[in-house]
Protein backbone atom coordinates (compact mmCIF):
# COMPACT_ATOMS: atom_id res chain seq x y z
CA UNK A 1 0.00 0.00 0.00
CA UNK A 2 2.70 2.10 0.90
CA UNK A 3 4.83 1.78 -2.37
CA UNK A 4 1.39 2.16 -4.40
CA UNK A 5 1.01 5.18 -2.67
CA UNK A 6 4.87 6.54 -3.49
CA UNK A 7 4.28 5.54 -6.82
CA UNK A 8 1.29 7.87 -7.19
CA UNK A 9 3.42 10.85 -5.80
CA UNK A 10 6.34 10.14 -7.62
CA UNK A 11 3.54 10.13 -11.02
CA UNK A 12 1.92 13.07 -10.00
CA UNK A 13 5.49 14.96 -9.62
CA UNK A 14 6.79 13.97 -12.70
CA UNK A 15 3.75 15.37 -14.32
CA UNK A 16 4.06 18.40 -12.64
CA UNK A 17 7.67 18.67 -13.49
CA UNK A 18 6.51 17.71 -17.64
CA UNK A 19 3.98 20.84 -17.33
CA UNK A 20 6.29 23.32 -16.18
CA UNK A 21 9.78 22.29 -18.50
CA UNK A 22 8.38 24.31 -21.59
CA UNK A 23 6.54 27.11 -20.94
CA UNK A 24 7.43 30.81 -20.79
CA UNK A 25 4.54 31.43 -18.21
CA UNK A 26 1.98 30.12 -16.70
CA UNK A 27 -1.73 31.47 -17.49
CA UNK A 28 -5.15 30.37 -15.76
CA UNK A 29 -8.28 30.60 -17.27
CA UNK A 30 -10.13 33.27 -15.14
CA UNK A 31 -13.74 32.12 -13.91
CA UNK A 32 -15.91 35.58 -15.30
CA UNK A 33 -19.45 36.02 -14.46
CA UNK A 34 -20.94 37.67 -17.72
CA UNK A 35 -23.52 39.16 -15.21
CA UNK A 36 -21.38 41.17 -13.24
CA UNK A 37 -19.37 42.89 -15.89
CA UNK A 38 -22.42 43.52 -18.24
CA UNK A 39 -25.47 44.94 -17.49
CA UNK A 40 -27.85 43.91 -20.49
CA UNK A 41 -29.05 40.92 -21.37
CA UNK A 42 -28.42 41.32 -24.70
CA UNK A 43 -24.71 41.80 -23.88
CA UNK A 44 -24.46 38.47 -21.51
CA UNK A 45 -26.20 36.42 -24.41
CA UNK A 46 -23.51 38.22 -26.91
CA UNK A 47 -20.57 37.61 -24.81
CA UNK A 48 -21.77 34.04 -24.51
CA UNK A 49 -21.75 33.57 -28.31
CA UNK A 50 -18.12 35.05 -28.83
CA UNK A 51 -17.07 32.83 -25.81
CA UNK A 52 -18.07 29.46 -27.75
CA UNK A 53 -16.93 30.60 -31.44
CA UNK A 54 -13.58 31.37 -29.96
CA UNK A 55 -13.40 27.77 -28.71
CA UNK A 56 -14.41 26.75 -32.56
CA UNK A 57 -11.09 28.99 -33.65
CA UNK A 58 -9.17 25.95 -32.44
CA UNK A 59 -10.24 24.15 -35.64
CA UNK A 60 -7.33 24.94 -38.31
CA UNK A 61 -9.81 24.41 -40.93
CA UNK A 62 -12.76 26.83 -39.63
CA UNK A 63 -9.49 29.56 -39.46
CA UNK A 64 -8.98 29.07 -43.37
CA UNK A 65 -12.59 29.18 -43.96
CA UNK A 66 -12.92 32.89 -42.17
CA UNK A 67 -9.38 34.26 -44.16
CA UNK A 68 -10.87 33.48 -47.38
CA UNK A 69 -14.49 34.32 -46.98
CA UNK A 70 -13.15 38.11 -45.81
CA UNK A 71 -11.10 38.50 -48.38
CA UNK A 72 -11.88 41.06 -50.73
CA UNK A 73 -10.50 42.83 -53.78
CA UNK A 74 -9.43 45.40 -51.79
CA UNK A 75 -5.97 44.57 -49.92
CA UNK A 76 -6.82 46.52 -46.64
CA UNK A 77 -11.17 46.38 -46.39
CA UNK A 78 -11.81 43.14 -45.52
CA UNK A 79 -15.39 41.88 -45.98
CA UNK A 80 -18.13 41.15 -42.64
CA UNK A 81 -19.02 37.74 -42.51
CA UNK A 82 -22.67 37.14 -41.45
CA UNK A 83 -22.43 34.63 -39.07
CA UNK A 84 -26.57 33.62 -39.16
CA UNK A 85 -25.22 32.33 -42.77
CA UNK A 86 -22.26 30.53 -41.32
CA UNK A 87 -24.88 28.01 -39.25
CA UNK A 88 -25.13 26.63 -42.97
CA UNK A 89 -21.92 26.12 -43.68
CA UNK A 90 -20.72 22.45 -42.31
CA UNK A 91 -17.09 23.85 -41.20
CA UNK A 92 -18.27 25.88 -38.97
CA UNK A 93 -21.24 24.18 -37.67
CA UNK A 94 -18.41 21.50 -36.84
CA UNK A 95 -16.24 22.79 -35.14
CA UNK A 96 -18.93 24.86 -32.99
CA UNK A 97 -19.94 21.25 -32.07
CA UNK A 98 -16.76 19.87 -31.06
CA UNK A 99 -16.21 22.75 -28.96
CA UNK A 100 -19.62 22.05 -27.23
CA UNK A 101 -18.04 18.42 -26.84
CA UNK A 102 -15.47 19.72 -24.92
CA UNK A 103 -17.53 20.58 -22.76
CA UNK A 104 -15.76 23.83 -21.87
CA UNK A 105 -18.38 26.39 -23.10
CA UNK A 106 -19.35 28.36 -20.13
CA UNK A 107 -22.95 28.77 -21.55
CA UNK A 108 -24.50 26.03 -23.76
CA UNK A 109 -25.02 22.21 -24.00
CA UNK A 110 -26.49 22.26 -27.36
CA UNK A 111 -25.84 23.56 -30.95
CA UNK A 112 -29.67 24.44 -30.65
CA UNK A 113 -29.20 26.77 -27.25
CA UNK A 114 -26.51 28.59 -29.32
CA UNK A 115 -28.62 28.91 -32.61
CA UNK A 116 -31.34 30.15 -30.83
CA UNK A 117 -29.56 33.17 -28.90
CA UNK A 118 -28.02 33.97 -32.37
CA UNK A 119 -30.92 34.40 -33.91
CA UNK A 120 -32.02 36.89 -31.14
CA UNK A 121 -29.26 38.60 -31.92
CA UNK A 122 -29.25 38.46 -35.90
CA UNK A 123 -27.13 41.13 -37.18
CA UNK A 124 -23.54 39.69 -35.79
CA UNK A 125 -20.54 39.26 -37.85
CA UNK A 126 -17.16 37.86 -37.98
CA UNK A 127 -14.66 40.65 -39.52
CA UNK A 128 -10.79 41.05 -39.32
CA UNK A 129 -9.74 44.36 -38.95
CA UNK A 130 -8.58 46.20 -42.07
CA UNK A 131 -5.24 46.48 -40.56
CA UNK A 132 -4.08 42.69 -40.49
CA UNK A 133 -2.99 42.03 -43.74
CA UNK A 134 -4.35 38.90 -44.53
CA UNK A 135 -1.63 37.57 -46.16
CA UNK A 136 0.63 37.65 -43.57
CA UNK A 137 -2.33 35.45 -41.03
CA UNK A 138 -1.33 31.68 -41.66
CA UNK A 139 -4.43 29.91 -40.61
CA UNK A 140 -2.74 26.69 -39.72
CA UNK A 141 -0.63 28.07 -37.19
CA UNK A 142 -1.87 30.85 -35.96
CA UNK A 143 -4.73 30.87 -33.90
CA UNK A 144 -7.10 34.54 -33.04
CA UNK A 145 -8.28 35.73 -30.16
CA UNK A 146 -12.12 36.74 -30.71
CA UNK A 147 -12.96 40.27 -29.39
CA UNK A 148 -16.54 40.62 -28.82
CA UNK A 149 -18.37 44.34 -29.52
CA UNK A 150 -20.72 44.64 -26.96
CA UNK A 151 -23.56 47.25 -27.27
CA UNK A 152 -21.95 49.01 -24.03
CA UNK A 153 -18.34 48.31 -22.82
CA UNK A 154 -17.76 45.46 -20.24
CA UNK A 155 -16.56 46.03 -16.66
CA UNK A 156 -13.03 44.64 -16.13
CA UNK A 157 -13.51 44.61 -12.36
CA UNK A 158 -17.18 44.37 -11.54
CA UNK A 159 -16.06 46.25 -8.28
CA UNK A 160 -14.32 49.11 -10.43
CA UNK A 161 -15.30 51.52 -13.56
CA UNK A 162 -12.36 50.00 -15.52
CA UNK A 163 -14.52 49.63 -18.75
CA UNK A 164 -13.38 47.63 -21.73
CA UNK A 165 -13.59 45.60 -24.86
CA UNK A 166 -12.90 41.38 -24.15
CA UNK A 167 -11.08 39.18 -26.36
CA UNK A 168 -11.64 35.17 -26.10
CA UNK A 169 -9.34 31.94 -26.92
CA UNK A 170 -10.01 28.70 -27.57
CA UNK A 171 -7.38 28.09 -24.48
CA UNK A 172 -10.33 29.80 -21.97
CA UNK A 173 -7.58 32.66 -21.85
CA UNK A 174 -9.23 36.25 -21.85
CA UNK A 175 -7.95 39.61 -22.62
CA UNK A 176 -9.21 42.64 -22.33
CA UNK A 177 -8.91 45.83 -24.86
CA UNK A 178 -8.58 49.32 -23.71
CA UNK A 179 -7.49 51.19 -27.04
CA UNK A 180 -4.49 51.23 -29.42
CA UNK A 181 -3.25 47.83 -30.89
CA UNK A 182 -4.73 44.63 -29.67
CA UNK A 183 -2.71 42.46 -27.68
CA UNK A 184 -3.28 39.53 -30.26
CA UNK A 185 -4.31 38.78 -33.50
CA UNK A 186 -7.95 40.02 -33.22
CA UNK A 187 -11.32 38.43 -35.29
CA UNK A 188 -14.09 40.85 -34.07
CA UNK A 189 -17.83 39.71 -33.12
CA UNK A 190 -19.99 42.89 -33.58
CA UNK A 191 -23.20 44.39 -35.26
CA UNK A 192 -23.19 44.48 -39.03
CA UNK A 193 -21.73 48.77 -39.38
CA UNK A 194 -21.81 47.79 -43.45
CA UNK A 195 -25.12 46.66 -43.63
CA UNK A 196 -28.99 46.82 -42.44
CA UNK A 197 -30.94 44.12 -41.33
CA UNK A 198 -34.46 45.99 -42.84
CA UNK A 199 -38.13 44.60 -43.99
CA UNK A 200 -39.77 46.05 -47.13
CA UNK A 201 -42.02 48.04 -45.05
CA UNK A 202 -38.45 49.91 -44.25
CA UNK A 203 -38.73 48.68 -40.60
CA UNK A 204 -34.92 47.59 -39.10
CA UNK A 205 -34.72 44.24 -37.65
CA UNK A 206 -35.14 46.24 -34.37
CA UNK A 207 -38.28 47.64 -35.14
CA UNK A 208 -36.64 50.97 -35.75
CA UNK A 209 -38.42 52.75 -38.56
CA UNK A 210 -35.66 53.72 -41.31
CA UNK A 211 -37.24 57.18 -42.27
CA UNK A 212 -36.37 58.16 -38.48
CA UNK A 213 -32.57 58.45 -39.33
CA UNK A 214 -33.32 58.85 -43.61
CA UNK A 215 -35.80 60.74 -45.30
CA UNK A 216 -37.39 58.34 -47.11
CA UNK A 217 -41.16 56.97 -47.90
CA UNK A 218 -42.43 53.10 -47.35
CA UNK A 219 -43.87 52.90 -50.66
CA UNK A 220 -40.89 54.17 -52.32
CA UNK A 221 -38.41 51.63 -49.78
CA UNK A 222 -40.68 48.82 -51.27
CA UNK A 223 -39.96 49.46 -54.91
CA UNK A 224 -35.80 49.01 -54.24
CA UNK A 225 -34.19 46.07 -54.76
CA UNK A 226 -33.03 44.57 -51.37
CA UNK A 227 -31.47 41.67 -53.43
CA UNK A 228 -31.31 37.94 -52.01
CA UNK A 229 -29.34 37.96 -48.71
CA UNK A 230 -32.49 37.47 -46.54
CA UNK A 231 -33.54 35.87 -42.66
CA UNK A 232 -37.13 34.66 -42.14
CA UNK A 233 -37.25 34.55 -38.02
CA UNK A 234 -40.40 35.14 -35.63
CA UNK A 235 -42.61 35.25 -38.68
CA UNK A 236 -40.56 38.14 -40.37
CA UNK A 237 -38.73 38.44 -43.26
CA UNK A 238 -35.60 41.08 -42.84
CA UNK A 239 -32.98 41.61 -45.91
CA UNK A 240 -29.09 41.49 -45.05
CA UNK A 241 -28.67 44.49 -47.27
CA UNK A 242 -25.59 47.14 -47.54
CA UNK A 243 -26.17 50.65 -46.56
CA UNK A 244 -24.56 52.15 -49.03
CA UNK A 245 -26.39 50.14 -51.61
CA UNK A 246 -29.50 51.14 -50.04
CA UNK A 247 -28.70 54.80 -49.80
CA UNK A 248 -27.53 54.99 -53.57
CA UNK A 249 -31.39 53.40 -54.68
CA UNK A 250 -32.74 55.45 -52.83
CA UNK A 251 -31.17 58.88 -54.51
CA UNK A 252 -31.19 57.36 -57.70
CA UNK A 253 -35.31 56.90 -57.39
CA UNK A 254 -35.96 60.77 -55.56
CA UNK A 255 -33.75 62.34 -58.35
CA UNK A 256 -31.16 63.02 -55.67
CA UNK A 257 -28.07 62.96 -58.13
CA UNK A 258 -27.44 65.93 -60.28
CA UNK A 259 -25.42 67.32 -63.48
CA UNK A 260 -22.91 69.74 -62.56
CA UNK A 261 -24.15 73.29 -61.98
CA UNK A 262 -23.87 75.94 -65.17
CA UNK A 263 -23.57 79.06 -62.84
CA UNK A 264 -25.23 82.18 -64.50
CA UNK A 265 -22.72 85.01 -65.66
CA UNK A 266 -22.51 86.84 -62.46
CA UNK A 267 -20.51 89.71 -61.44
CA UNK A 268 -21.11 89.17 -57.08
CA UNK A 269 -18.68 87.75 -55.22
CA UNK A 270 -21.24 84.45 -54.44
CA UNK A 271 -22.73 83.33 -57.53
CA UNK A 272 -25.63 82.40 -55.46
CA UNK A 273 -26.67 85.72 -55.54
CA UNK A 274 -26.60 86.09 -59.03
CA UNK A 275 -28.67 82.90 -59.41
CA UNK A 276 -32.78 83.13 -59.85
CA UNK A 277 -34.87 81.03 -56.92
CA UNK A 278 -35.66 78.80 -58.82
CA UNK A 279 -33.03 77.46 -59.70
CA UNK A 280 -30.95 77.73 -56.82
CA UNK A 281 -29.89 74.07 -55.42
CA UNK A 282 -26.42 72.80 -52.94
CA UNK A 283 -25.17 69.65 -53.85
CA UNK A 284 -22.20 67.69 -52.15
CA UNK A 285 -19.35 65.55 -54.58
CA UNK A 286 -16.21 65.39 -51.85
CA UNK A 287 -16.77 64.23 -48.02
CA UNK A 288 -12.91 64.08 -46.42
CA UNK A 289 -11.04 64.86 -43.24
CA UNK A 290 -11.12 69.08 -42.61
CA UNK A 291 -7.65 69.73 -41.03
CA UNK A 292 -8.29 73.10 -41.58
CA UNK A 293 -11.53 73.11 -39.14
CA UNK A 294 -10.71 75.60 -36.11
CA UNK A 295 -13.42 73.00 -34.38
CA UNK A 296 -11.50 70.01 -35.65
CA UNK A 297 -9.61 68.22 -32.45
CA UNK A 298 -5.92 67.69 -32.92
CA UNK A 299 -6.68 67.65 -36.71
CA UNK A 300 -5.93 64.65 -38.54
CA UNK A 301 -4.93 60.98 -37.52
CA UNK A 302 -5.28 61.00 -33.61
CA UNK A 303 -8.66 62.02 -33.48
CA UNK A 304 -10.59 59.89 -36.11
CA UNK A 305 -8.37 56.82 -35.47
CA UNK A 306 -8.84 57.86 -31.27
CA UNK A 307 -5.45 56.78 -29.84
CA UNK A 308 -7.90 56.80 -26.61
CA UNK A 309 -10.60 54.76 -27.51
CA UNK A 310 -11.60 51.47 -29.56
CA UNK A 311 -11.41 52.70 -33.11
CA UNK A 312 -9.28 49.15 -34.64
CA UNK A 313 -12.08 47.19 -33.36
CA UNK A 314 -14.60 49.71 -35.22
CA UNK A 315 -14.71 50.36 -38.87
CA UNK A 316 -17.18 53.31 -39.54
CA UNK A 317 -17.97 56.62 -39.67
CA UNK A 318 -21.76 57.34 -40.83
CA UNK A 319 -21.95 60.72 -41.44
CA UNK A 320 -25.81 61.81 -41.48
CA UNK A 321 -26.42 65.51 -43.08
CA UNK A 322 -29.37 67.18 -40.99
CA UNK A 323 -30.49 70.24 -42.73
CA UNK A 324 -33.30 72.74 -42.01
CA UNK A 325 -34.37 76.31 -44.15
CA UNK A 326 -35.70 78.78 -42.17
CA UNK A 327 -37.70 81.89 -43.09
CA UNK A 328 -37.82 84.98 -40.76
CA UNK A 329 -39.77 84.38 -37.65
CA UNK A 330 -38.03 81.32 -37.12
CA UNK A 331 -41.07 79.25 -39.21
CA UNK A 332 -38.99 76.02 -40.25
CA UNK A 333 -39.82 76.16 -44.74
CA UNK A 334 -38.43 72.17 -44.50
CA UNK A 335 -36.28 70.10 -42.72
CA UNK A 336 -35.00 66.60 -44.10
CA UNK A 337 -32.44 64.00 -42.78
CA UNK A 338 -30.09 62.30 -45.28
CA UNK A 339 -27.04 59.80 -44.76
CA UNK A 340 -24.92 60.39 -46.82
CA UNK A 341 -23.11 56.94 -46.83
CA UNK A 342 -20.74 54.76 -44.72
CA UNK A 343 -17.52 55.35 -44.62
CA UNK A 344 -14.44 53.43 -43.48
CA UNK A 345 -12.01 54.94 -41.05
CA UNK A 346 -9.30 53.79 -43.72
CA UNK A 347 -11.15 55.72 -46.69
CA UNK A 348 -9.88 59.18 -45.20
CA UNK A 349 -6.23 58.52 -44.99
CA UNK A 350 -3.43 57.48 -46.75
CA UNK A 351 -1.48 55.34 -44.36
CA UNK A 352 1.69 53.12 -44.18
CA UNK A 353 1.72 50.29 -42.18
CA UNK A 354 3.01 47.54 -41.03
CA UNK A 355 2.08 44.54 -38.97
CA UNK A 356 3.87 41.69 -37.32
CA UNK A 357 2.47 38.01 -35.41
CA UNK A 358 4.98 37.28 -32.73
CA UNK A 359 4.90 34.07 -31.41
CA UNK A 360 4.06 33.44 -27.62
CA UNK A 361 4.56 30.04 -25.67
CA UNK A 362 2.51 29.75 -22.43
CA UNK A 363 1.11 26.92 -20.42
CA UNK A 364 -2.57 26.63 -19.90
CA UNK A 365 -3.72 23.37 -17.57
CA UNK A 366 -0.42 21.94 -17.96
CA UNK A 367 -1.31 22.30 -21.80
CA UNK A 368 1.22 24.04 -23.88
CA UNK A 369 -0.49 26.92 -26.27
CA UNK A 370 0.78 29.28 -28.94
CA UNK A 371 -0.71 33.14 -28.19
CA UNK A 372 0.07 35.51 -31.62
CA UNK A 373 0.80 38.73 -30.21
CA UNK A 374 0.18 41.42 -32.49
CA UNK A 375 2.70 44.15 -33.33
CA UNK A 376 1.78 47.31 -35.30
CA UNK A 377 3.09 50.45 -36.60
CA UNK A 378 1.12 53.38 -38.68
CA UNK A 379 2.29 56.70 -40.39
CA UNK A 380 -0.41 58.69 -42.20
CA UNK A 381 1.28 59.73 -45.32
CA UNK A 382 -1.56 61.78 -46.71
CA UNK A 383 -5.52 62.60 -46.17
CA UNK A 384 -7.55 61.65 -48.64
CA UNK A 385 -10.96 62.78 -50.00
CA UNK A 386 -13.73 60.94 -51.05
CA UNK A 387 -15.44 61.45 -54.05
CA UNK A 388 -18.71 61.37 -54.63
CA UNK A 389 -21.99 61.53 -57.24
CA UNK A 390 -23.17 64.91 -57.10
CA UNK A 391 -25.94 64.76 -53.95
CA UNK A 392 -28.78 67.04 -53.88
CA UNK A 393 -28.73 68.24 -50.25
CA UNK A 394 -31.37 71.06 -51.03
CA UNK A 395 -33.07 72.98 -53.87
CA UNK A 396 -35.01 76.20 -53.14
CA UNK A 397 -32.63 77.68 -51.45
CA UNK A 398 -34.25 80.49 -49.35
CA UNK A 399 -32.71 84.00 -49.05
CA UNK A 400 -30.87 84.15 -45.49
CA UNK A 401 -31.50 80.36 -45.17
CA UNK A 402 -29.83 78.58 -42.51
CA UNK A 403 -27.74 74.98 -42.79
CA UNK A 404 -27.31 72.67 -39.68
CA UNK A 405 -25.12 69.70 -40.32
CA UNK A 406 -24.03 67.17 -38.19
CA UNK A 407 -21.61 64.34 -38.22
CA UNK A 408 -23.53 61.40 -36.43
CA UNK A 409 -22.12 58.07 -35.50
CA UNK A 410 -25.42 55.88 -35.85
CA UNK A 411 -24.88 51.79 -34.43
CA UNK A 412 -27.83 50.40 -35.92
CA UNK A 413 -28.38 47.65 -32.88
CA UNK A 414 -30.53 46.51 -30.30
CA UNK A 415 -33.43 48.57 -28.60
CA UNK A 416 -32.40 51.53 -26.19
CA UNK A 417 -33.29 54.51 -24.85
CA UNK A 418 -34.16 57.05 -27.61
CA UNK A 419 -31.33 59.62 -28.44
CA UNK A 420 -32.71 62.45 -30.10
CA UNK A 421 -31.60 64.33 -33.36
CA UNK A 422 -30.93 67.63 -34.05
CA UNK A 423 -34.04 67.78 -36.15
CA UNK A 424 -36.19 66.61 -32.87
CA UNK A 425 -37.18 63.37 -33.86
CA UNK A 426 -35.76 60.53 -31.53
CA UNK A 427 -33.42 58.02 -33.12
CA UNK A 428 -34.16 54.56 -31.00
CA UNK A 429 -30.46 52.50 -31.60
CA UNK A 430 -28.17 51.89 -28.96
CA UNK A 431 -25.99 54.57 -29.77
CA UNK A 432 -25.89 58.12 -31.61
CA UNK A 433 -23.06 60.27 -31.07
CA UNK A 434 -22.39 63.58 -32.84
CA UNK A 435 -19.00 65.80 -33.11
CA UNK A 436 -19.38 69.27 -33.42
CA UNK A 437 -22.49 71.06 -35.04
CA UNK A 438 -21.61 73.92 -37.19
CA UNK A 439 -24.55 76.44 -37.81
CA UNK A 440 -23.85 78.47 -41.41
CA UNK A 441 -26.32 81.33 -42.05
CA UNK A 442 -25.08 82.16 -45.56
CA UNK A 443 -24.61 79.90 -48.31
CA UNK A 444 -21.82 81.37 -49.30
CA UNK A 445 -19.09 80.19 -47.22
CA UNK A 446 -15.63 81.85 -47.82
CA UNK A 447 -12.69 80.04 -49.53
CA UNK A 448 -13.28 76.61 -50.96
CA UNK A 449 -16.73 75.78 -49.85
CA UNK A 450 -16.15 73.58 -47.12
CA UNK A 451 -18.76 72.75 -44.67
CA UNK A 452 -16.60 71.16 -41.59
CA UNK A 453 -17.13 68.63 -38.80
CA UNK A 454 -15.60 68.24 -35.71
CA UNK A 455 -13.16 66.21 -38.09
CA UNK A 456 -15.24 65.43 -41.13
CA UNK A 457 -16.31 67.73 -44.08
CA UNK A 458 -17.96 68.13 -47.44
CA UNK A 459 -17.81 69.78 -50.08
CA UNK A 460 -19.94 71.61 -51.73
CA UNK A 461 -20.39 73.09 -55.00
CA UNK A 462 -23.72 75.32 -56.62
Amino acid sequence: MQKSILYILLAVSCVAVSCDKEATSVKKVPEIDFAAITFQQTDQKRLCLADLIAKSFANDELRARIKMLSGSDIADKHREIWVWELLNDPVFKNAIEIALKSGKSRCYATFGDFKNDLLSDPSLVLKIPDLIDLRKWDTAKQEPFLYVRTNDYVKKNPLADTVAIIGFHSSGLTDYYFGGVPTYLPVVLKSSEDHLLINKGGSLYNGVKFSTLHDVSENRLANLNFGQKSLENDGKTCFFVSINELIHQINQSDGSFIASFQAHPCTEPCVFACTPETDRRLAFDHIFIDNQNPNTIEYVYTNIFRANSHWILYDNIVPAIYYSEIKNGGQVVSKHKRILGSFRMNDFFAVKSSTTLIPEMHQVDCENITLCRLDAIYEVTDLKKIPSEPILLTDRIVENGTLQLSMVRLYFDQLSNPFPTYSGDPVLVNKFYSDNVLIYLPYCPPGTNIFGFNSVAIQLKY
